[in-house]
């Protein structure tokens, strides 16, 4: 409940923030758009940094003996079960952002939408949506167990990118729902990913194992996703132009409607092979 709490409280901003960034490029449009909008995300940046001086940590019990940082490293990979979690996390992240930075690029190129309706399509609507859905997400993690949560956040998730199939640029109000269902789902993905990272970690020693699961996570499910999601873009947006296959209502099949396939199909993966292996102590129901 208390990530909840402060997921609301943070998306409640970000959706005003986000409102404020589309007005902002559609406004001073160009490189000088971009380069105000990043001074001021700089600003607010430091001020976040700022805001960190006067909290304090809980005071660390030191341990009997001095273990060597190899050793430490090391750990984290020796326990089976928190070694599943980081190759489940890895595998839901790297389908999710194979293609999470294109679906603004889709927006902009093949539906030809301004920047303020894409920040209230993709980002208010789903934001307002998260504030009133995230308290049941996080009574329902401590119900039921957060691998629950996991599952049936995760089976909604799965197909919402098959449906920018749907788009075009005469009709994009689907993009409504899609974002509807995201605002309400991904909450309860973020919270069962961030309690599980925490609770699956013994206490001793848990800070390395936080630091290992977010080096792997961010190394194979962000970084490298990234890498092959722009590559797969480079090397097949042209070919499919020269094919010129025709699709439904009117379309030419095209790589971004591969792409939302393909990560659908993997967090479908994810879902279903990967987070199994992972055994919740706590959880009621899920195991």
């Amino acid at each position: 409940r208390f990530f909840s709490r402060r997921m609301a409280i943070c998306t409640f901003i970000g959706a005003l923030g986000g409102m404020g960034a589309g007005l902002l490029l559609d406004a001073v449009p160009g490189f000088n758009g971009f380069a105000l909008l990043y001074v001021i995300a700089a600003i607010l940046g430091t001020l976040d940094i700022v805001c960190f001086f006067w909290i304090k940590d809980p005071p660390m019990e030191k341990p009997a003996e001095k273990i060597p940082f190899t050793r430490l490293f090391i750990e984290p990979f020796s326990n089976k079960n928190y070694l599943k979690y980081m190759i489940f996390v890895s595998a839901w992240n790297f389908g999710v952002n194979f293609s999470a930075p294109f679906f603004n690029v889709y927006m902009l190129e093949e539906l030809r939408m301004s920047y303020f309706t894409i920040t209230l399509f993709a980002q208010v609507l789903g934001n307002l949506t998260t504030v009133v859905s995230v308290h049941l997400w996080g009574k329902v993690a401590d119900k039921y167990g957060n691998k629950t949560l996991l599952k049936l956040c995760g089976l909604l998730v799965m197909p919402l990118p098959i449906l920018w199939w749907f788009t075009n640029p005469e009709n994009y109000w689907i993009i409504l729902f899609i974002n509807f269902m995201s605002g309400l789902t991904w909450p309860g993905i973020e919270i069962g990913i961030l309690n599980l990272s925490i609770w699956l970690a013994p206490e001793k020693n848990r800070s390395i194992y936080i630091a290992n699961y977010t080096l792997v996570t961010s190394l194979f499910g962000i970084a490298l996703a990234y890498v092959c999601g722009g590559a797969f873009m480079q090397y097949t947006k042209p070919l499919f132009e020269q094919l010129d296959i025709p699709f439904f209502m009117g379309q030419k099949l095209s790589s971004y409607h591969v792409m939302f396939l393909l990560t659908s199909f993997m967090r479908l993966i994810s879902i279903v092979v990967f987070l199994p292996w992972v055994h919740e102590n706590d959880s009621k129901r899920s195991n």
